[in-house]
């Protein structure tokens, strides 16, 4: 299915915890809510692609369905998690191209083949020399059009939306970029500083997955935890040209 984002309804903490990680391992960006009333309202947003919802929260499932067939668009998807999957099925034929149900909770595996994409070359980062154990002090460089970041002895290919938000980083000098700001980079809309930082947590926790040697204690992109993020790079090389003999 095309990418986008992924909205989550889920009233259970750990459940909705552990699904909201593993959709963001997945590089899903994650909505989640544990009010059934605004699963409506965000379906009108027309990035959520799949809404993943746990059925138990409908007060009046028939009812409540039908409101939100109203607001599906073709391209969306409705993944019900438990419940009595007959009763969703008979409410409307047309459902069966929307809809799919899952048990409760849901199987990551059964969940995994629904929403996985697959693997891009672009998103895989390339080791110039794997057994070097730290990065040459000085060389951070982007290439914005090839897409690379040579970093040490390292060459880590960059999404074009990676390109984006770590161009923006770096351009900002080292200062402390807050996470409403760069979600707008990527998804520019009405989303307050919550929902821009469940946006930006997939996206720059796999990003510093390609960059840090050690993600959880991270020395190049760093979060600080309820503002935003910033890059701490050697200030400052030339971005359009890096040479590639220094990956040797």
């Amino acid at each position: 299915m095309s990418r986008g984002i992924a909205l989550l309804l889920d009233y259970d903490n750990a459940s909705r915890t552990t699904l909201v990680n593993r959709l963001h391992e997945w590089q899903w960006p994650v909505l989640a809510t544990t009010d059934a009333r605004l699963m409506a309202h965000y379906l009108n947003d027309q990035r959520i692609t799949i809404c993943i919802a746990n059925a138990t929260l409908f007060s009046d499932p028939q009812s409540d369905l039908k409101i939100i067939s109203s607001t599906l668009s073709p391209h969306q998807k409705i993944v019900l998690a438990g419940g009595d999957p007959w009763l969703y099925m008979a409410l409307n034929a047309t459902w069966l191209a929307y809809v799919l149900w899952l048990p409760y909770p849901v199987p990551h595996t059964l969940l995994e083949a629904i929403v996985r994409p697959t693997p891009v070359a672009d998103d895989r980062v390339v080791l110039a020399t794997d057994h070097i154990e730290a990065d040459s002090p000085g060389l951070f460089a982007i290439d914005p059009i090839q897409r690379r970041l040579y970093l040490g002895h390292r060459e880590v290919r960059l999404s074009k939306d990676e390109l984006k938000l770590l161009q923006y980083l770096y351009d900002a000098n080292g200062r402390l970029c807050q996470y409403k700001e760069l979600a707008q980079l990527l998804y520019p809309s009405h989303y307050d500083e919550e929902e821009s930082r469940h946006l930006l947590r997939g996206r720059m926790y796999y990003l510093q997955s390609k960059i840090e040697r050690d993600p959880k204690n991270p020395r190049y992109l760093v979060c600080e935890r309820g503002v935003g993020y910033q890059l701490r790079v050697p200030r400052k090389q030339s971005a359009a040209n890096p040479q590639p003999q220094l990956l040797a």
